[in-house]
């Protein structure tokens, strides 16, 4: 849309918008409209005055300064910028008339696939006007789209047929391996119809484009028909194609089908009168081959936004779905044997002794002929050299003596000649009977020498070198209006007056490209080329993928010569927003980091995996952005080495380097470090003061060339370490202090201190009766008593009704000495009159685990017996909860301590029946109780798995169980999820909400309450489509509204519109990059897929977001997170957001800045950006100011510029429609007021 209709448009938004249920929007694929028209009567005149090949004119008028964005058919095997190289002559012996056009290479990654990557418009030619996109012609005759880095073959023309076409454009035959063509190969065949374009909707009438979004969704194919598929069928007959598709947005503006039966061929379906309904045909006469498929259908739409239809192509093992037979006898050509040409010579007549020819100097060639039947009409030689690894042709014309059959030709040397070795490379006849025919010597005569040298002192034979390329905005955002400066300094004595340059979008399935004329700039030897940003620019990210430079002479300079890793950087680029789209297509890239691995227990291994994280990313991220680069060692510097193959040389990057994300497949990238520092790993025994005698892996990093002292003396204590009397390290092993590190390292050491020290494990029962467990740490002389030691530990305060005695060794008397360095010692509180009891029990708990705990217990009385013991113990485990369906036996006990008046005793609970536990692969497990002695069936299935077999068993094999007994899974299947549909209406209120929609006058709402039901049944979508009338579908938490102008499908179907609200389908990186740090609410809607039709959902996200903007983003199946539109949150929470699919979705909650009125009269909702920006102005579009007073701000000042979504003013849309009082009463007899999903409010 213009921005002049976009102005108009905004005034009369605010008040149509308002009453949406007296004036609603119209559908986009309305039947009977104006469009539809437009659509017929263009096609009947395309029909009647299209050419066979479907042509389309060029405008040869054009400035050829002016950039243009062009147009063309999708083909995912986009050509890449190749280096050096001219076009290569086509193969000795191959007539070159019959090649169609150049044989295009393999796509480089991080091109666009839509677009082909064809040679810029030449210097001297033309270029369209303005950035208007214009569609490439899908074949030119005489016309190649020239590679960049390839040269085409010189027109070899016919002397006597001055001013024909070459014939070295006819068409060429495809391999019949089933390889795809390129788009240059790609014909329009004409034999039924010839190219058709759809007109532009942008005035279509009745159309309401949503506010501040671009189309950037792509067409829908509802089904695809050919007729005469699996057929045997003869040349006579036709091949017919039958499509149902639309695009909701901008409307479908081309579809192609691909053939290929001996060659390929292309077809253009075109509207029928059927609603969404394309046809087109084939006659049978063109193919050359016997087995036919169709290789490809494609639809565009007229944003550029492209459909492969790849399901309709190929079956489930990926072969060709539609396939037919033609039945002929095949015409064997006549073999040609009256005219042969021999005894081939060469006579060179040079001006110089040295035999090599200058400008002036002539060389001649003869040869002999003879015929039977027809003779020679005219001959030409064709002269070929390779300079500098290109081709160069030249060629001359011969006399023909018939009287002597001598032929004769004399080529002369001039400026233009290019220094280098020549050949004879072919002689080319013209019979009396019109036959053409090329005789190349080097087959006939492989022993003669036809060659010659020439030179030339002063010519130029170097190619221009690029020193500088740049784009004035490089990196940021644009939007229309902006205007784009390329400039690349070059070094070249002969610089043409023109070069070119391509841009691409840097998303999938969108048939788009900018080629830019750079016209030369003598005063800084720079060659300057313009873009201008229109609306129309496809919002994405736009990439400088190609450049060409030529000289006077045709030497050609490539901007992958000039950077080498262009394809996988693409290091000039911007950003384009149309008003509040941006889109981006999001991968799972792989990200693996080598290096200083830390292991579980604390050392380091070197060249080992760091980390190994699988995210969704953009087009470009820095790895601190991804939140994945490691955190720097400490007095450690790294150098980070990233590939992408394990052959690639790699770059360096560190964790601020922007990363581009070439292709549209998932990526690994292998990203490895180099360190300036070695790492000793010491495995150190210290004392620590949270629990006494440990070891711990401590990694020491020493220059490298440090020995083991080196490492000791930079060793430093652990953080929990105890200091106090610590006095140096010392090697803990058969090591030699000057062994050198290495790479990497490990031995042990030992923490020394001043005296033996000493960490007591302390148990009592504290003073509120409950268990207690100290760590008190003491340092001792050597040969210290224990018992002496012990006696001076501090008394822990007693419980009630009990006096501390003293602390007991667990397992000792105590009578032993202090000796060791370090130790630690397990110590109990035992009590006047009492015996400490410490009771452990174990059990199968109420979740099938087999648990155990422990408990100390006082009980009264010294010595006491076994018995004694193990029946007060029992106090501890009487309110044990069992394994439903367990019955207790008995608890087995066994006192295995005894120190008077310390003692340990353990209980085991034993059962009358057994468990049978089942491991499943995920981890899980499932507990059984059977009856000892009784058969099990192992079970075959369960709700997760089927086609169950368990280790050493047969499949549903019966065991027998004497004992509790475990079972794991040797193989098995998923269940098949089972597809759920939502909750219907019965068909008596299906009935009657058809009755209401054909009773209710246009522009009439019908509210019904779906109690519980979600599904809107096919049968109300076909009684609504095409009339204006809303119907308001109110469910549980959120209602839909839905126009029946807005039904744009053919095969409609039941739709699921269930939502749940708060998901966390969306990745949490891919929101944070939209969402900073404002409020979020992630939707998942039930169906998947196309709805068919569009439909606004009004949700309640709570009133404390009153006044805020929601900004709805939805994620689609490439991983793409766009923008769709924004409502105004009301005073009651709700927000209403349009939609035509379902996915997951965020809605991304914008709180209103102070001071904002919230009642602008143009009803227009101020920029916030996210969160609060006291610099937000107003969009005046409406009131009629210029669009350059409308502000859109980036956040990258405030994010780094990771951020993807956009920041322009927004459309206020009412969230409770106003009745017109003259418009028709509304049905809301069902209305009752939307509860939000997350609190009930």
């Amino acid at each position: 849309m213009r921005k002049s209709g976009r102005k108009l448009l905004g005034i009369l938004l605010a008040a149509s918008m308002a009453v949406t249920t007296v004036f609603p929007m119209q559908g986009f694929a309305a039947e009977g409209n104006g469009y539809e028209e437009a659509e017929e009567s263009l096609a009947e005149g395309a029909a009647a005055g299209s050419s066979e090949e479907g042509q389309q004119p060029t405008d040869e008028s054009a400035n050829p300064e002016v950039t243009g964005e062009v147009q063309q058919p999708a083909d995912e095997s986009a050509n890449p910028e190749t280096q050096d190289g001219e076009q290569q002559p086509a193969e000795e012996g191959t007539n070159p008339e019959a090649v169609d056009a150049q044989e295009q290479e393999p796509a480089e990654e991080g091109r666009n696939p839509e677009t082909q990557d064809g040679e810029q418009p030449p210097a001297d030619g033309t270029q369209p006007e303005g950035t208007e996109e214009k569609q490439e012609p899908a074949e030119e005759a005489g016309l190649e789209n020239l590679e960049e880095g390839k040269e085409p073959a010189e027109e070899r023309q016919d002397p006597a047929d001055k001013g024909t076409e070459p014939e070295t454009l006819g068409e060429q035959q495809k391999p019949s391996d089933g390889a795809q063509p390129t788009e240059e190969e790609q014909g329009t065949e004409g034999a039924e119809m010839g190219t058709f374009m759809l007109p532009q909707r942008n005035g279509e009438d009745g159309i309401m484009p949503l506010e501040d979004k671009a189309d950037i969704d792509a067409p829908v194919i509802e089904d695809f028909e050919f007729k005469e598929n699996g057929q045997t069928l003869t040349r006579d007959d036709i091949l017919h194609f039958s499509m149902l598709a639309y695009d909701a947005d901008s409307g479908i503006k081309t579809i192609t089908v691909e053939l290929n039966c001996g060659v390929w061929k292309t077809v253009q379906l075109r509207k029928s009168e059927e609603k969404n309904r394309y046809e087109g045909s084939i006659s049978c006469s063109v193919f050359e081959g016997k087995n036919g498929y169709i290789s490809s259908i494609y639809v565009e739409d007229m944003s550029g936004n492209c459909t492969d239809g790849k399901e309709y192509v190929f079956d489930e093992d990926y072969n060709y779905r539609y396939q037919f037979t033609l039945d002929y006898e095949e015409e064997k050509p006549e073999v040609v044997e009256d005219l042969s040409i021999f005894n081939f010579e060469m006579k060179k007549n040079p001006s110089n002794e040295d035999g090599k020819l200058r400008v002036g100097d002539t060389v001649t060639y003869t040869a002999d002929f003879s015929y039977k039947e027809y003779g020679i009409k005219t001959a030409n030689i064709f002269l070929q050299s390779y300079a500098n690894a290109t081709m160069k042709v030249a060629s001359a014309p011969m006399e023909c003596d018939t009287e002597n059959k001598k032929l004769s030709g004399t080529y002369t040397i001039t400026e233009e000649t290019y220094p280098w070795s020549w050949k004879l490379a072919s002689i080319d006849v013209r019979t009396e009977n019109g036959s053409l025919l090329e005789f190349y010597p080097a087959k006939i005569e492989p022993n003669k020498d036809l060659g010659f040298e020439v030179v030339q002192e002063d010519f130029d034979t170097e190619k221009p070198v690029i020193e500088s390329v740049s784009i004035d905005k490089n990196g940021q955002w644009v939007k229309a209006g902006d205007i784009i400066t390329i400039t690349a300094k070059v070094k070249e004595d002969n610089p043409a007056e023109y070069a070119d340059a391509r841009l691409e979008p840097q998303v999938l399935n969108v048939n788009r490209r900018i080629d830019v004329k750079m016209k030369f700039d003598a005063d800084t030897n720079e060659y300057i080329g313009t873009v201008e940003i229109t609306e129309d620019t496809y919002p994405c990210e736009w990439a400088l993928t190609s450049m060409t430079i030529p000289d006077k002479i045709g030497h050609k300079a490539f901007l992958t010569e000039f950077k080498s890793d262009l394809n996988i950087t693409y290091p000039w680029y911007f950003k384009v927003k149309s008003g509040n789209t941006y889109r981006e297509d999001f991968r799972n890239v792989t990200f693996e980091l080598y290096g200083f691995a830390k292991q579980e227990n604390g050392c380091y291994k070197n060249n080992s995996l760091i980390s190994n994280d699988t995210i969704q990313v953009g087009r470009r991220a820095t790895l601190k952005s991804l939140g994945i680069f490691p955190e720097p060692i400490q007095g450690v510097n790294a150098e980070w080495l990233c590939k992408r193959w394990s052959s690639d040389t790699g770059v360096t990057i560190d964790g601020d380097s922007e990363l581009y994300f070439s292709g549209y497949d998932d990526l690994t990238y292998t990203i490895s470090a180099t360190y300036d520092k070695v790492c000793a790993n010491v495995f150190l025994t210290y004392m620590s003061k949270d629990s006494g005698k440990t070891s711990a892996y401590v990694p020491v990093f020493v220059e490298e060339g440090a020995t083991y002292k080196d490492a000791l003396a930079a060793l430093q204590l652990p953080e929990d370490a105890q200091t106090k009397e610590f006095v140096k390290f010392e090697l803990d092993g058969p090591y030699d202090e000057n062994t050198p590190v290495g790479d990497i390292a490990e031995f042990s050491a030992e923490a020394i201190y001043n005296n033996c020290q000493v960490a007591w494990n302390t148990r009592y029962i504290g003073k509120d009766g409950k268990e207690v467990s100290k760590l008190v740490t003491k340092s001792y002389l050597e040969g210290t008593a224990v018992n002496d030691a012990l006696a001076e530990l501090e008394s822990p305060e007693p419980p009630s009704g009990a006096e501390f005695e003293s602390w007991v060794l667990r397992g000792s008397d105590g009578t032993q000495a202090i000796t060791q360095p370090m130790a630690n010692m397990d110590i109990v509180a035992v009590y006047r009159g009492k015996t400490t009891v410490d009771a452990s029990y174990i059990y199968r708990g109420q979740d099938g685990i087999v648990a155990s705990a422990s408990k100390l217990v006082l009980m009264d009385g010294k010595d006491l017996s076994d018995a004694e013991i193990q029946g007060g113990a029992t106090e501890v485990f009487k309110d044990v909860e069992h394994l439903a369906g367990l019955r207790l036996l008995e608890w087995k006990s066994t006192v295995t301590m005894n120190q008077s008046r310390y003692m340990e005793v353990q209980f085991q609970a034993l059962y009358y029946n057994c468990v049978v536990t089942l491991k499943f692969p995920d981890n899980t497990c499932q507990y059984i109780v059977v009856e000892k002695d009784a058969g099990y069936v192992l079970p075959i299935e369960n709700e997760k798995y089927i086609d169950i077999i368990w280790e050493g068993y047969t499949k549903g094999q019966k065991v027998i169980i004497s004992q509790d007994m475990e079972f794991s899974i040797k193989e098995c299947k998923d269940r098949p999820q089972e597809e759920t549909g939502g909750v219907k209406l019965s068909d008596e209120e299906i009935a009657g909400i058809i009755e209401k929609i054909k009773n209710a006058a246009e522009g009439e709402t019908i509210s019904i309450d779906m109690k519980k039901a979600t599904v809107i049944p096919k049968e109300v979508q076909e009684a609504i489509q095409g009339k204006s009338v809303n119907i308001v579908l109110n469910m549980d938490g959120y209602s839909w509204t839905l126009n029946g102008m807005d039904v744009a499908a053919t095969n409609l179907k039941d739709i699921d519109l269930e939502v749940k609200v708060d998901t966390n389908a969306i990745p949490s990186n891919i929101v944070a990059s939209i969402a900073g740090d404002s409020p979020t609410t992630q939707l998942s809607l039930t169906h998947n897929g196309d709805f068919g039709f569009r439909a606004e959902l009004s949700l309640n996200l709570g009133s404390e977001h009153s006044g805020s903007t929601g900004n709805l983003y939805y994620y689609d199946s490439d991983g793409k997170l766009i923008f769709i539109n924004a409502g105004q949150i009301g005073a009651d929470g709700i927000t209403s957001l349009p939609f035509s699919h379902a996915s997951d979705y965020v809605i991304v909650i914008e709180k209103k800045s102070s001071g904002t009125d919230n009642n602008n009269e143009d009803g227009e909702q101020p920029d916030d950006g996210v969160g609060e920006d006291d610099n937000s102005q107003k969009d005046d579009s409406a009131n009629g100011k210029d669009d350059k007073d409308n502000i859109i701000k980036d956040k990258e000042d405030k994010d780094g510029g990771s951020r993807t979504d956009e920041f322009a003013t927004i459309e206020k849309k009412p969230t409770n429609p106003t009745t017109d009082s003259n418009a028709p009463t509304t049905d809301n007899t069902n209305t009752a007021p939307l509860k939000s999903p997350k609190t009930g409010e």
